[in-house]
């Protein structure tokens, strides 16, 4: 932990009081003036700075820096818990070092990112949004930081989560709710909501988030960017706080390209990076109307025909499905990962010589009485033994059943609306219900009712955004592959992309 960081953790007392980011001004210059305006530095996407870095049109100091100025223009968004201006200044001068001497340098060239404070780098505390872990100090890096730190990449800061990252928007009573870019009143999406407003508000081009059911995609959706959740397994998740089977790592970004190359970097199988060659003609897209179009709200309803009519005139394929296990979904992966939870803890903690917690002590100890009723009660009494493998087995007869119909009905991808309702104001964590944008109140299971049926099917997903609200917040629509297929997903999003509407930026940019 460097010790500017310690100092400003201790001198803004920032876990003790709502708005959580660290001091921002004040951070020493660390290079000369930028060679490109601010303006023009923050707008880049992942692929356009790491070619403005590589051919020498920017410094490595000079996009951390812009990175800094940026997040200090979003200081009362509350995106950070924690940044450090000695390890960013210390570290950009060093790729800075070795490009000038000819020394190789790693992909990413040192482009800026932000990191979901679930996800331990040796040089940050991991917070997990928790207050009994204000101070835990990880002894190794994750292996997807190590990963970004063999890549020349630049950890900025540690972004906001909710509590153990146990929902799908980030408002905490400890660090306080995270505001979104488009609307400061409204929310960021979970629970990789400040990773999700980081990219949004050009902070950074790219954002680590992790995903159980939908937290890098729910955050992408309401942050108007795009979000990848890998097929489990394929990307590296060792060192993440976790909570059950179906976890993983993944990226947030403002292109599918972005996405691509990251992919290429964090993939166990380091595919090669390429444009996409998919003809949107030839792709056909499938949706399911029962389980994933209920309980819409009218915005989002309109948006998805939309999104489907246009596909449609691109020429995609729109195919309607049934026979989808839905319902099955969080029927059988909720009580498997609460009974994941507790020793998934446990082993996490061991990674770093931690014997003494678990899971339910930090649950216990939560002080957000909404989520610990939640969750609580079904971890206590969840399925042991014979009961879990029946879970298990049951799981296993739906995911053969998604991948049947999905083959039977050639479909390349599968449909649907990344989050049932708009989004809605910050409520200061009423996790179960918030008035939306016309007053009436909103189920916010409805935010990630649809998220779970990826991580059980263990498929990628990728969230696009897809156009607006009449509230003008982003909203998004989801595509699915095959388990292993993220690639051929990613190309097909890439064409995908294309059809869609532009990203939208915040006009608070």
């Amino acid at each position: 932990m460097s010790a500017d960081t310690q100092s400003k953790i201790g001198r803004r007392n920032f876990l003790k009081t709502t708005g959580a980011t660290v001091v921002l001004a004040g951070f020493p210059c660390i290079s000369r003036a930028a060679s490109m305006p601010h303006d023009e530095i923050v707008r880049m996407n992942l692929v356009e700075g790491v070619e403005a870095l590589r051919s020498g049109a920017i410094s490595s100091a000079d996009y951390c820096m812009a990175a800094i100025e940026q997040a200090a223009n979003f200081e009362d968004h509350n995106i950070f818990t924690q940044m450090s201006s000695s390890y960013v200044q210390s570290t950009a001068a060093g790729v800075d070092n070795k490009r000038n001497a000819g020394d190789a340098i790693g992909e990413l060239q040192g482009v800026p990112y932000a990191l979901k404070d679930s996800v331990d780098m040796v040089e940050y505390y991991t917070i997990a949004g928790h207050p009994s872990l204000k101070t835990f100090k990880p002894t190794v890096d994750a292996d997807l930081v190590e990963i970004y730190k063999d890549a020349d990449a630049v950890c900025i800061g540690k972004t906001q989560i909710p509590p153990l990252s146990l929902w799908w928007t980030t408002e905490n009573p400890m660090t306080g709710d995270t505001g979104n870019p488009f609307n400061k009143a409204y929310k960021t999406g979970g629970s990789s909501g400040g990773s999700g407003a980081a990219v949004a508000a050009r902070i950074v081009p790219f954002a680590v988030a992790e995903d159980t059911g939908g937290s890098v995609r729910v955050p992408a959706a309401v942050n108007g960017v795009q979000g990848l959740r890998p097929t489990t397994g394929r990307w590296p998740s060792a060192g993440a706080m976790p909570i059950g089977f179906s976890d993983t790592l993944g990226p947030i970004a403002r292109s599918v390209a972005d996405i691509k190359l990251l992919d290429t970097l964090c993939a166990v199988d380091h595919p090669a990076n390429a444009a996409s060659r998919v003809n949107i003609g030839d792709v056909r897209i499938g949706y399911q109307l029962g389980g994933f179009f209920d309980d819409l709200h009218p915005w989002v309803q309109e948006n998805a025909e939309h999104t489907m009519n246009a596909l449609t005139a691109a020429g995609a394929a729109m195919v309607e499905i049934k026979g989808l296990p839905y319902a099955k979904t969080s029927e059988l992966a909720i009580p498997m990962l609460l009974a994941d939870f507790p020793a998934a803890i446990a082993h996490y903690f061991d990674r770093h010589g931690i014997y003494d917690r678990s899971g339910f002590g930090l649950m216990h100890e939560m002080h957000v009485a909404a989520l610990k009723e939640a969750w609580l009660p079904g971890m206590s009494s969840a399925p042991t033994g014979e009961a879990y493998f029946e879970l298990v087995e049951a799981l296993l007869a739906a995911r053969k059943v998604h991948e049947e119909v999905l083959r039977g009905n050639r479909i390349d991808a599968l449909l649907y609306p990344s989050t049932k309702i708009p989004n809605t104001p910050n409520d200061g964590g009423n996790v179960m219900a918030s008035k939306g944008p016309l007053g009436n109140e909103l189920s916010e299971l409805l935010i990630g009712a649809n998220m779970m049926y990826s991580p059980s099917m263990r498929t990628p997903s990728i969230s696009l955004f897809s156009g607006m609200d009449t509230a003008g917040l982003p909203l998004s629509v989801t595509f699915d592959a095959l388990s292993g297929d993220d690639r051929t997903l990613l190309d097909i999003a890439e064409a995908i992309e294309k059809v869609l509407p532009r990203l939208v930026e915040p006009r608070s940019i």
